[in-house]
């Protein structure tokens, strides 16, 4: 697999995926798009009954309760805390 420079197509870097990837990490490599990946995470998570809180930026991360506290001032606990970056404003 080639990685390549998004302005001008330029190489920039290379992954042998067969047959050494399989054989290395005893798995496939698979390759979607970030937009996909995202909404089939997103799909699974409300299924599961995933409390999701969107457009909370956070300020606090605390890794010892775990919990984090969001620019409004809400801290929310959890046994798992996942936090991505968004767009910026």
């Amino acid at each position: 697999m080639t990685f390549r420079r998004w302005e001008d197509g330029a190489a920039i870097g290379y992954t042998k995926l067969v047959p050494e990837f399989q054989e290395n990490f005893k798995a496939p490599y698979y390759v979607v798009h970030r937009a996909h990946f995202h909404e089939a995470l997103y799909r699974r998570a409300v299924d599961l009954g995933v409390d999701i809180k969107i457009d909370s930026r956070v300020d606090i991360y605390d890794l010892e309760a775990p919990s984090v506290q969001v620019a409004n001032g809400k801290v929310y606990h959890a046994d798992l805390i996942v936090s991505a970056d968004g767009e910026s404003r």
